[in-house]
């Protein structure tokens, strides 16, 4: 039977009531105890219902707890190029249309919100169709107001700078260098400063609960790479496994995602907890970017349906089991996930 009939089944009629009130049995006698019974049991009721009121006054009975708070939709900051023009910051809810958070000529990438969810990190460049142009970090405001440079391009070099991930707490982010001939990670002060050479050869890192998880690109342009993680000083290096590795990713509690995409296969992602290692293959052609939501409830993913389709947003839930999708046909280059 389900919840919403059992107050047809039990209001069908009032138990006792109709049956021993029709008439009398035996009686005015009989009548006058019945009265005096159902006076007592009156008087019985406002005594016990009097008792649990104080109690609860003294606080010695518990009252029933709240109910809990409904689920705030998750808010996913997407860089995306709706209209094949340059690639800006929007926001979307689930089940809401996209909002646009920037306007900008120039190309803006990588999103990655602030663990408070009150400021995003992002790439910014000044076209994306100008290779010999830079790219540097830049952060706003969660709503995309009051955006500014956090890194610069050094003089008479062009450095690429990308994959900005922020520390547990927020005070730094830690990103990755790149130039013609040399990639590196750096780490700089979140409120502004001079970036922190780590003296590490990698890219896209992610900055987890207590160490740095990056890629190390093979010698060749083609080929696996290799999944390493160091501490936060960039000291003790510990090589985790060697793949086609995409978009390594923390979960608060310390699990380590990353998408598994070789040439012409359908991508793979995987979760490492502890020891063991979880695969779930994906319905994409192509993946390239993951983001795990503050919670730890759900994986954001940037990825092509088909070769030829538009890079959208999906989530993926329930360690892999539910696949939803967030966009439409919106080349969606990045995404991240906050509260």
């Amino acid at each position: 039977m389900r919840a919403g009939s059992v107050r047809q089944e039990n209001g069908g009629q009032e138990n006792g009531v109709q049956g021993n009130g029709g008439q009398g049995n035996g009686g005015q006698g009989n009548g006058g105890r019945r009265c005096r019974a159902v006076a007592s049991r009156l008087l019985h009721l406002r005594l016990l219902e009097a008792a649990v009121c104080l109690a609860i006054a003294c606080g010695s009975v518990a009252t029933a707890a709240a109910a809990p708070a409904p689920a705030v939709p998750s808010l996913f900051v997407v860089s995306a190029s709706p209209r094949g023009s340059s690639a800006n910051l929007f926001a979307v809810n689930p089940g809401r249309a996209l909002r646009r958070l920037t306007t900008s000529k120039a190309e803006q990438t990588d999103p990655a919100l602030s663990p408070d969810g009150s400021e995003v990190a992002y790439v910014q460049a000044a076209s994306p169709n100008c290779l010999s142009c830079p790219s540097t970090i830049w952060v706003a405001n969660a709503d995309g107001s009051n955006a500014h440079a956090l890194t610069h391009s050094q003089q008479g070099v062009v450095d690429y700078d990308q994959n900005p991930s922020w520390s547990p707490d927020g005070t730094q982010i830690v990103f990755s260098r790149s130039t013609v001939s040399s990639y590196e990670l750096y780490t700089v002060a979140a409120s502004g400063g001079t970036p922190h050479d780590l003296f590490v050869p990698g890219v896209s890192p992610a900055w987890g609960p207590t160490r740095i998880a990056y890629v190390a690109p093979p010698p060749e342009s083609a080929g696996p790479g290799a999944l390493w993680t160091i501490s936060p000083d960039g000291t003790d290096p510990t090589k985790i496994t060697t793949s086609y590795i995409v978009s390594p990713t923390w979960s608060s509690k310390g699990a380590l995602a990353y998408l598994d995409q070789a040439p012409e296969a359908k991508p793979i992602l995987v979760v490492l907890t502890g020891s063991a290692s979880h695969q779930y293959q994906l319905p994409f052609a192509e993946a390239s970017s993951l983001s795990w939501s503050p919670d730890d409830r759900e994986l954001a993913i940037v990825a092509r349906s088909s070769a030829t389709a538009p890079a959208d947003v999906y989530t993926i839930t329930d360690a892999g089991k539910t696949l939803a999708r967030l966009t439409t046909n919106i080349g969606a280059l990045g995404a991240t996930v906050g509260d």
